[in-house]
């Protein structure tokens, strides 16, 4: 027994000058902190977290697209822009109709291209490239390069 106390001694007295109480204190990677097993509350926690932030987007997602059986509304209080680093395409099976309460304007950098089987353009006025002369059209009076009596809606230059 005395044996025993004796190596219990000589290791107390080589640990006593490492303690925190003489200054040195052990990296934290080699301090044992007890884990719990199995930490299912943090796990929850966050599951909880990431479900919440899904409902989130979910219900605005549900604000702007509306599904009425096979109509697709997408629709804004405000501005609605789409936007493609590439090719905006836009097809239907029918008719594609585009309205607006009030200006509308189509824009090109490039060259600009309408086609159809039959094209109608209606408007109270014309204007070809911003043009302020009436456009001849049959009987109007022309004299020389200067058109009379043309068209009081079509203009052009």
């Amino acid at each position: 027994m005395k044996v025993f106390f004796a190596v219990l001694s000589l290791f107390a007295s080589l640990l006593l000058p490492l303690t925190s109480a003489r200054g040195y204190e052990m990296p934290p990677s080699q301090i044992y902190q007890p884990q719990p097993a199995n930490d299912l509350s943090a796990q929850v926690a966050r599951l909880e977290q990431t479900v919440a932030a899904l409902q989130q987007q979910i219900a605005l997602l549900q604000s702007v697209i509306k599904i009425y059986g096979s109509t697709v509304e997408i629709g804004s209080g405000h501005d609605l822009k789409i936007k493609a680093a590439g090719t905006v395409d836009i097809r239907s099976g029918l008719n594609t109709v585009i309205k607006s309460s009030s200006g509308i304007s189509i824009q090109s950098s490039g060259t600009g291209d309408i086609q159809a089987s039959a094209l109608s353009l209606r408007g109270d006025i014309l204007r070809l490239n911003r043009a302020t002369k009436p456009i001849a059209t049959v009987g109007s009076v022309i004299d020389g390069n200067q058109v009379l009596t043309g068209s009081p809606t079509i203009f052009g230059e």
